[in-house]
């Protein structure tokens, strides 16, 4: 889940509910257990700091947020505080102080061990909204308990993008240690690392990995006696992208189900894509779309052209042969981009599909089909390369 995404809708109703009832705060009681809630960090060595603010009587406090318009009230304009997303039932074992939910709106201000300030509620009713809100990661462990073939990496990868896991994390022992030397107003950033450190494995040739488990009955398993946070993979992976530290991820270490991911592929493979690379991949969609229903079969052979600052499409070539992986825009002209280094002539022959776009002002009017294989026929001179237009299995069954 995106931070973006978190709304937390119900839950901000019931904070804003005035002389709450019993049956208000068993309500507010279970919703905040199924929430995620956004926290303020900064980097540290080996994971995350958490960020305090505090009140005019000095008192430190927590700050939690339902919401990324909600936190950026606060913490817009500082470039080295980030938002992460915790389910709240792991904030509670940080903690050590009252928490604030939305300071700077509601401002519903609790101790960590009470909803309400001086409400306390008994393990026994803690243990039961625990249980209402399990992680359920059922499904990824049926994948990880057979063999992944490379048939089944894309599903494995789908199960394991919509997870939330376990992170071995080593707590701080005192998160509020120096807060007396703060300025009222000022954005606290605590010694000693307050927050979490990662309980990373190291193996033989002491390359670091970072533990992550499905349950905390395969912790158990494992032998790894830890504290834990359960987070979205998504902010995993963002975590992770910031540290060079780790080379690889391993689900459910020290088990039967045991499974390492190196970590460039488990960050490129899980990552949130970036706006830009969203409004890409709608422009290849469009794209996409266009040559499903406009498509035109050649009624004659046909050359075409691409030219490029580098020899990309030999560089890229297995065997010969160069696959068109998105659609490419190429030209009908002989003279498009003549200042460029290297030519690329592309023969198509009768009966091959393209789609035509119209003349426009740099001079790419076609577009190829993902899928398409060009074929190496010559090599002309050191800048000029001749294709073949071979298989376009993007037609197939079209």
């Amino acid at each position: 889940m995106k931070i973006e995404d978190i709304s937390n809708g119900e839950l901000r109703r019931l904070l804003g509910t005035e002389n709450p009832s019993d049956e208000d705060i068993s309500a507010l009681a279970r919703e905040l257990f199924k929430s995620s809630l956004i926290i303020p960090c900064v980097n540290a060595d080996d994971g995350v700091n958490f960020v305090l603010i505090w009140n005019s009587q000095d008192e430190a406090h927590l700050p939690l947020f339902t919401d990324i318009d909600e936190f950026e009230k606060i913490f817009e304009s500082y470039d080295e505080v980030f938002a992460q997303a915790y389910d709240f039932d792991d904030i509670l074992s940080v903690a050590e102080e009252k928490i604030v939910i939305n300071p700077a709106s509601e401002s519903f201000v609790f101790d960590s061990d009470a909803l309400f300030t001086g409400d306390k509620m008994d393990e026994k009713k803690l243990e039961e909204l625990k249980k209402e809100t399990q992680i359920d990661n059922s499904r990824l462990e049926e994948i990880m308990a057979r063999e992944i073939t490379p048939e089944m990496q894309r599903e494995f990868f789908e199960a394991v993008k919509d997870a939330q896991l376990y992170l071995p994390v080593s707590l701080s022992e005192n998160m509020f240690a120096g807060i007396e030397n703060a300025k009222e107003g000022d954005v606290f950033e605590p010694e000693g690392q307050p927050g979490f450190n990662i309980n990373y494995l190291t193996n033989s040739e002491g390359e670091k990995a970072v533990p992550l488990f499905t349950s905390d009955e395969m912790m158990e398993k494992s032998g790894l006696k830890s504290s834990a946070m359960i987070m979205y993979v998504s902010d995993i992976v963002e975590m992770l992208s910031q540290s060079e530290r780790y080379s690889t991820v391993v689900i459910n270490p020290l088990t039967e189900t045991e499974l390492n991911i190196p970590m460039e592929s488990f960050i490129n493979i899980l990552r949130q894509p970036t706006e830009e690379e969203n409004e890409m991949m709608e422009s290849i969609n469009r794209l996409v779309e266009l040559l499903e229903k406009h498509s035109v079969e050649l009624e004659e052979n046909t050359t075409l052209f691409i030219r490029l600052d580098e020899n990309l499409m030999v560089e890229n070539a297995v065997d010969g042969v160069f696959t068109v992986h998105v659609p490419v825009y190429v030209s009908s002209n002989p003279k498009y981009r003549e200042d460029l280094k290297y030519t690329n002539i592309l023969l198509m022959p009768k009966s091959k599909k393209i789609l035509p776009i119209g003349p426009s002002e740099n001079d790419l009017d076609i577009v190829i089909a993902p899928g398409t294989e060009f074929h190496l026929e010559d090599t002309m001179d050191e800048t000029t390369n001749l294709w073949m237009c071979g298989a376009q299995p993007f037609y197939d069954d079209r």
